[in-house]
């Protein structure tokens, strides 16, 4: 809606009255893997090569290869569950 929409201060805002209104939407972020929404119950973590994944999907590549490590899907590099990173998205 336009009312939610912040508009410059005068004399500035003059100029902004021709203006159409801002709009404003909603993004989700999903995991390339799984396709699940990445949010705080399933965060985004970083693998070494830059990829992002769910927590998740991350937990099941690394149960399926027997715990501690698995490989990266995009590159086959092995990953360490130590060198993962949180991601946060504001």
């Amino acid at each position: 809606p336009a009312d939610r929409c912040s508009r410059p201060a005068l004399p500035v805002g003059r100029l902004a009255t021709r203006l159409p209104s801002c709009q404003r939407s909603r993004s989700a972020v999903t995991c390339r893997l799984s396709g699940t929404l990445l949010d705080e119950d399933n965060p985004p973590l970083v693998l070494p090569s830059g990829h992002v994944y769910a927590e998740a999907a991350v937990l099941r590549l690394e149960a399926a290869h027997g715990g501690g490590a698995f490989r990266d899907p995009r590159t086959d590099d092995v990953v360490t569950m130590g060198s993962l990173r949180r991601a946060y998205f504001l």
